[in-house]
């Protein structure tokens, strides 16, 4: 499973944020690594300096082995919040592609 951080200008991207989306993502999704071949996570702030609730946006794109990508979104107030909503989500997704495709067989 290759998992890639991409950072807008206004959240700061660094080693350490990598690493620990990573693991986290790793951790949450890993039961379905042998299905998973790409996850890409990107994090911005919608207003920048400005501030504002739920102005943190992260979407996670998912390719799937013999399937479309698939993409889900969550905002929250915080980078974290917002990242662990979306990681949710994710994981839900790729549930329910692996038990449609098991039942179609």
């Amino acid at each position: 499973m290759d998992i890639r951080v991409n950072t807008d200008n206004h959240i700061k991207g660094s080693a350490d944020l990598e690493e620990t989306l990573s693991a986290t993502t790793r951790k949450k999704l890993g039961k379905f690594s042998s299905s998973i071949t790409t996850v890409e996570i990107h994090l911005r702030d919608e207003n920048s300096t400005k501030g504002g609730e739920f102005d943190k946006h992260c979407s996670i794109e998912l390719r799937l082995e013999g399937e479309s990508p698939s993409a889900v979104t969550h905002k929250a107030e915080t980078v974290k919040e917002s990242f662990q909503g979306a990681l949710t989500k994710a994981e839900r997704v790729i549930r329910d592609t692996i038990e449609k495709r098991r039942s179609h067989h």
